[in-house]
C-alpha cells in the first residue's frame, strides 16, 4: 500500500504600482507559470513529491497561494508525517534561486563557462561577471520546460503597463524581487548552457564498476553501468581516490559506489541532450556486491 502526507506553505506574490490597474489575466498567468516551475522544480527533487497550488486570498497588490505537496512512499520508509522532512522550502528555495539565475543572465548574457565548484555551480558570462548557484538551481535552468513556463510569467508581468514591480516570498526561505524594468530581459534571458552544450549533474547514483582504475589520476577512464547502459568516465574525487590507493577502500570487480555525476551533453542532430563526457566528482561510499537495493 502507498501512503499519502501532506504538507503546506504558503507563498506571497506581491505586485507594485498601480495595483488597481493589474488585471485578472496577469495574476492568473503569474501564478500558473510560477506554480508549474515550481511543479517542474519538485519533479527533479523527487518524482514522488507532486505540487498542488490553491489561491486562498487576495487583497489589492497581494496574491497568497497555499502550495501543498503530497508524497506517495512505499510503507516502512516514509510512514507518518512526522518523518517527512520539510519539503516545500527547498522547492521554493530552487525556484526563487533559478529566478535569480534568470534575472542575472538577462542583464549579463548567455554563459561562456560552466563548471562545478564544491557542491555548485560556477557560472561566467561573457563580460566575466560570476554567479554561484546549487546543482539544483542549475538544473532548472537548462530545463526546456521551465525555460516556457518562467517566459510566459514575465511575458505577462511585461505586457501589464500597471506593475511597477514584483516580490515573491515565504517564511524561511530566499526571496525573489524584481522591478519592471528587469521584466523584459527576465522573459528573454538565455538558458544556462555554454553553446549547444550543458553540464548537467546527477546526485547519489550508483553505479556498478567494471574496470577501476587504482590510481591518484583524473585523467584515466573508469568503466562501470548506470541505469543498466555501460559507460566510462573519469574520476576527479581525490579524497575518494587516496582513500582508495591507501586501501581505506576495498574494491572488487562489480562493487558499486554511490556518487554524484556531472555530465557534459551535446545537442545532436535531432536536438536531444546526449552525453559527451562523465566525470564521478564525489563518491560516498563502495558497496560490496551481493547486495540488493531498491527497486525505485
Amino acid at each position: 500500500m502507498w501512503r499519502r502526507t501532506m504538507q503546506t506553505k504558503s507563498v506571497t506574490v506581491k505586485f507594485g504600482g498601480d495595483l488597481e490597474g493589474v488585471s485578472v489575466d496577469t495574476f492568473t498567468q503569474v501564478v500558473l507559470n510560477y506554480a508549474r516551475v515550481l511543479q517542474l522544480a519538485a519533479a527533479e527533487t523527487d518524482p514522488n513529491v507532486k505540487i498542488d497550488v490553491k489561491i486562498t486570498a487576495t487583497r489589492p497588490g497581494c496574491l497568497e497561494a497555499i502550495l501543498q505537496t503530497a508524497v506517495t512512499s512505499l510503507p516502512g520508509l516514509l510512514a507518518t508525517l512526522s518523518q517527512v522532512s520539510d519539503q516545500l522550502t527547498p522547492i521554493i528555495d530552487n525556484v526563487n534561486g533559478y529566478l535569480k539565475l534568470r534575472q542575472f543572465l538577462g542583464k549579463k548574457g548567455a554563459p561562456k563557462s560552466v563548471e562545478s565548484s564544491g557542491s555548485g555551480i560556477t557560472i561566467v558570462t561573457g563580460d566575466n561577471s560570476t554567479i554561484n548557484v546549487t546543482n539544483n538551481v542549475y538544473r532548472l535552468g537548462t530545463s526546456d520546460p521551465v525555460d516556457s513556463a518562467a517566459e510566459m510569467m514575465f511575458s505577462a508581468l511585461e505586457g501589464d503597463d500597471s506593475i511597477a514591480s514584483i516580490s515573491i516570498g515565504s517564511e524561511g526561505t530566499e526571496g525573489f524581487e524584481a522591478p519592471s524594468a528587469d521584466f523584459p530581459t527576465i522573459k528573454t534571458a538565455p538558458q544556462c548552457v555554454v553553446g549547444d552544450e550543458r553540464v548537467k549533474i546527477e546526485e547519489k547514483v550508483y553505479l556498478s564498476v567494471t574496470k577501476p582504475m587504482l590510481e591518484v589520476s583524473d585523467k584515466r577512464k573508469w568503466e562501470f553501468y548506470w541505469n543498466g547502459q555501460k559507460a566510462t568516465g573519469y574520476v576527479s574525487d581525490f579524497e575518494f581516490l587516496n582513500k582508495l590507493v591507501s586501501h581505506e577502500y576495498t574494491f572488487g570487480i562489480g562493487d558499486d559506489i554511490l556518487a554524484d555525476l556531472e555530465l557534459t551533453q551535446k545537442r545532436n542532430a535531432m536536438n536531444v541532450w546526449e552525453n559527451k563526457r562523465i566525470r564521478v566528482i564525489k563518491v560516498y561510499d563502495v558497496i560490496a556486491q551481493p547486495k540488493r537495493r531498491k527497486l525505485f
